[in-house]
């Protein structure tokens, strides 16, 4: 593991868990030295985060030498201190490898759909080592030549976020508040529901039947349009599996018409072999790459219908509560 000042450490329960461990050798500016000297207020999720941030600080100033992430991360440990609601970094706005963009895209829905279950009340320590893993891995895979840098907050991020799911599932079903903030993710965000297929096969699985329930379930909850993508894998020719991923994704729209979803609110789009999860050789199978994606686009009128002083374009940090970027 390199040195990042992200060290492994072993407790019980979801205390032994990946973590960020705070260094600090360098002072970096009075705004850095304030965050270090600072009492944080607020939730124990807004005192968590501040420390948390702190240690990505510390990081980039006194390791790196990067002093524009390190004021970044400064500046929201500062805002966490006050008691603010600080959202994870919106990735759009960084300069991210089109083929990470996906990975990133997924784990911030997970993400956004967790702390709008109430992940900060029921775990805030878990919850702020999410969110700082994950900013720390859009700071990292911007830069994408530090390979251990990105897998070790990658890495850290599923483990909170695995202990994370766990307290929520503990404490009851999270599901529907999770799809509901998962859905509010914009026209970039992956999919929502994932079905899998055999080799050479459109039959929908009993796991896939209970994803269609599911996704039906939220579309007649939010009134959200969806697209369904099909996909193949490369075993075969490039023709036969354009129309073996139109044909798995027209049986997932057959089966969400069967559960009394509108069929003008889905929209249907094959890909074929031509955008796997897993790259591999032209003729091999991949089990990964058989599949359909079940797509969430909100409605216009959902969004035009928010409170007045709530910007058109809101997204789920807006709902949250989130302080808006500085």
């Amino acid at each position: 593991m390199p040195t990042f000042g992200l060290v492994s450490k072993v407790g019980s329960g979801a205390a032994g868990l990946l973590f960020l461990s705070a260094c600090a050798t360098f002072t970096a500016g009075p705004e850095l030295q304030s965050l270090r000297e600072a009492d944080p207020k607020g939730s124990a999720f807004s005192q968590a985060l501040s420390r948390e941030y702190l240690v990505l600080a510390n990081f980039e100033a006194d390791e790196m030498v990067d002093w524009r992430d390190a004021q970044r991360f400064t500046r929201k440990g500062l805002r966490a201190a006050m008691g603010e609601r600080v959202p994870p970094e919106d990735f759009g706005r960084w300069r991210i490898p089109a083929g990470q963009r996906a990975p990133l895209a997924a784990a911030r829905a997970r993400l956004m759909a967790a702390l709008g279950a109430g992940a900060p009340e029921a775990a805030p320590d878990n919850a702020a080592r999410a969110q700082a893993h994950f900013d720390c891995w859009v700071e990292q895979q911007e830069e994408n030549w530090q390979v251990e840098h990105i897998a070790t907050c990658r890495s850290g991020f599923e483990a909170a976020m695995g202990a994370l799911e766990k307290v929520l599932a503990d404490r009851g079903d999270p599901v529907p508040a999770m799809r509901q903030f998962a859905a509010l993710q914009d026209s970039e965000a992956p999919p929502v529901f994932q079905l899998r297929f055999g080799f050479d096969s459109y039959l929908i699985d009993n796991e896939g039947k209970a994803a269609v329930g599911r996704a039906a379930a939220l579309i007649q909850e939010s009134g959200d349009n969806v697209i369904i993508i099909g996909h193949a894998d490369r075993a075969g020719p490039v023709g036969y599996n354009w129309t073996l991923s139109l044909q798995r994704a027209t049986a997932v729209q057959s089966a969400l018409v069967e559960k009394g979803i509108d069929p003008g609110k889905i929209r249907v789009r094959a890909a074929g072999e031509t955008e796997p999860l897993v790259a591999t050789r032209d003729g091999m199978r991949e089990p990964k790459n058989r599949r359909v994606e079940i797509r969430f686009r909100p409605r216009t009128d959902k969004i035009a219908a928010l409170p007045t002083g709530e910007k058109v374009n809101a997204t789920a940090e807006t709902r949250l509560g989130f302080a808006p970027e500085r």
